[in-house]
């Protein structure tokens, strides 16, 4: 049996338990309100290697799906408890992304498909298009919000939820702070101040606990991630620091591999620890690798949204992908609304191999129609399994939301 089939068969064997503990673990109040996860499979981890909170790329989750998602708002999202009639959608601004916008449309659909008004904004609160069209044609139309006593108002109509769909790179203080319009997720757990080795540190915890609830090995959940700050690329001990570190951890991964019998080496990613869009993300084979980064290499590590910099990075444990796509490797990306299970896609890239970074140029997407699969719960492998890592995720992001709360900006 492949590690997907046994964690299939475990989950199955404790449903119950894992029903129960998920309910006695979700602290509703911080759960996301929505979030994705990008999750690699190899013959021996299934774990997520990336947790978004401003999830985009909702147009990537089949129709069946999405039109399932009303559903979803109704029972276990951060709506349920608000009474409201209009929503404004926070978006990226200064994006030209056609796709981007297929998103925000899909977004915009599932709340209109709940008898809600909606209206689009961006921070800026002219913004220099005032018309976006999306890849799939759409037109969409930003509007200008204004702020009047700290409630959002948009075309004279009072926003009463606020869905942020703006990853945060910026703080956008001058427009935030001032808002006092309910809004989800936290715009505090953006990336101008949220850091990815606070989320896998948490996850770890987190499967840990789950592990031993159903009596399985967590070294297939975990993927061991250290954090690494005060990185400087243009200093040769700061690299030679980041080196040992690496060297330290494959270590540690070469000493579990072998209890286990696992066969291949150690290889890692170092990744910009508040970084976004797959950009500051390099692969690293050997711990001497990352002395030896070319020009190239070093400009690519240096890449960030808004050029901001990277000065902190994690060093993350790399999972070889098992996935195929039509020949190419894949890796599933699976999208949650509150708690529950809202669809997914795999990406695919046939630039790349097995051990590589495929949320780069050449991925394309294919869909994965949960609702398709058959009734029986047995015979859903893909949504148990994946679901259920997704949901251990969200419990991580939820975690990492509530400890935010007794740390400042």
């Amino acid at each position: 049996m492949t590690l997907k089939e046994n964690l299939h068969k475990s989950f199955l064997e404790n449903s119950e338990k894992i029903q129960e503990w998920f309910e006695s673990q979700i602290n509703q109040k911080d759960y996301p309100f929505y979030c994705s996860f990008d999750i690699r499979e190899s013959e021996n981890k299934l774990a997520p290697v990336d947790a978004n909170l401003y999830p985009a790329g909702f147009n990537n989750i089949c129709q069946a799906d999405r039109d399932a998602m009303g559903e979803l708002l109704e029972k276990c999202s951060g709506f349920k408890n608000l009474n409201f009639n209009t929503v404004g959608i926070f978006c990226e601004n200064h994006t030209n992304n056609p796709y981007y916008w297929d998103n925000v449309n899909a977004l915009k659909t599932l709340f209109e498909s709940e008898d809600k008004k909606v209206f689009l904004f961006t921070p800026d609160k002219k913004p220099e298009k005032k018309v976006m069209e999306s890849a799939s044609g759409f037109k969409l139309s930003l509007s200008e919000p204004k702020i009047v006593e700290g409630e959002v108002f948009v075309e004279d109509q009072k926003i009463d939820f606020i869905v942020n769909n703006n990853d945060f790179s910026s703080a956008y203080e001058s427009w935030v702070t001032t808002v006092k319009t309910p809004s989800l997720p936290p715009v505090k757990m953006g990336w101008h101040w949220r850091r990815k080795h606070s989320f896998f540190e948490i996850y770890n915890k987190v499967v840990d606990e789950f592990s031993s609830v159903i009596g399985i090995d967590p070294f297939h959940l975990r993927v061991e991630t250290k954090n690494f700050s005060d990185f400087n690329i243009e200093d040769s001990q700061n690299l030679e620091s980041l080196k040992n570190e690496i060297v330290d951890l494959k270590n540690y991964l070469s000493e579990e591999y072998e209890k286990r019998g696992v066969k291949t080496d150690p290889y890692f990613f170092v990744k910009n620890s508040y970084g976004t869009y797959g950009l500051g993300v390099m692969e690293v084979k050997a711990p001497e690798d990352v002395l030896n980064w070319n020009y190239k290499s070093r400009k690519k590590m240096k890449a960030t949204k808004g050029g901001s910099g990277v000065s902190s990075v994690i060093i993350q444990e790399g999972i070889p992908t098992s996935l195929k796509s039509e020949g190419s490797p894949a890796e599933a990306v699976i999208y949650l609304l509150g708690c529950g299970l809202a669809g997914g896609f795999l990406r695919s890239n046939n630039r790349k191999d097995d051990k590589d970074s495929l949320n780069s140029p050449g991925a394309v997407f294919k869909r994965m129609c949960f609702s398709d699969y058959e009734f029986q719960k047995e015979n859903r492998i893909l949504e148990n399994v994946y679901g259920t890592v997704a949901r251990l995720g969200a419990l991580a992001l939820s975690r990492e939301v509530e400890a935010s709360k007794l740390k400042t900006v």
